[in-house]
This record gives structure tokens, sequence and C-alpha cells, in this order.
């Protein structure tokens, strides 16, 4: 089981590495079609448990549909880290960074929960 949580960690962060890069498209997120997939549900309470999205197997496309919501913004937490790295150069400020960032997408989130 923990082998297949890190495979699972891992493969998320490798996609919103790439998706960051341009490499990848939203739409191709690794696990978009598991609602569809019996044998996948297994891996989507895992990526669940591992992203602190709520699973209900009444309603898995809205599964689906929440862990993108979180792939999507830890893509713009990556962007708005990237971008403060570019704005602050070399000074060393990862405290801030990380502050700032948790913020942004602490409010992204609540946004979005409200809405």
């Amino acid at each position: 089981m923990f082998q297949t949580l890190a495979e699972l960690e891992q493969k998320w962060q490798n996609e919103v590495d790439d998706l960051c890069a341009g490499t990848r498209e939203k739409h191709e997120i690794f696990f978009i079609d598991y609602h569809l997939v019996e044998n996948k549900v297994k891996e989507l309470t895992f990526l669940c448990f591992l992203k602190d999205v709520g699973m209900d197997t009444a309603n898995l496309e809205e599964v689906v549909n929440a862990l993108r919501s979180v792939y999507i913004l830890l893509k713009l937490r990556q962007l708005s880290v990237d971008h403060l790295d570019g704005i602050m150069g070399t000074m060393s400020h990862s405290y801030f960074k990380f502050v700032v960032s948790d913020k942004i997408l602490a409010e992204t989130m609540s946004h979005n929960s409200s809405g």
C-alpha cells in the first residue's frame, strides 16, 4: 500500500511539473478517467487520501473533478513560487515565498469552494 501511495504521489508531482513546464495539457491528467474504470477506484481513493479530497463512491465523476481542481491549484501555486523566484532573484527568502504561495493557494481554494 505504501509503495502505491508513493508511486501515485510521484506520478502526481511529475505531471504537475510537466504541466508547469508546458509539456502536458490539463486534459491529459493521468487520473482523468479513473471514475470510468472500475479497477482504478482503489487508486482514486488513495489519491483522495493524499490530496485531502473527500471520496464519494456514489459520485466518482465529482471526485475526479475535485482532484482536477487541486491539480490545477497546485500548478498555480508552483507558477506563483516560480514567479516569486524570478522577482526575488538570488535572494534567500524561502519562508516568505512559502507563506505568500500558501496564502494565494488558500485564497483561491476558499474562493472556489464558496462559488
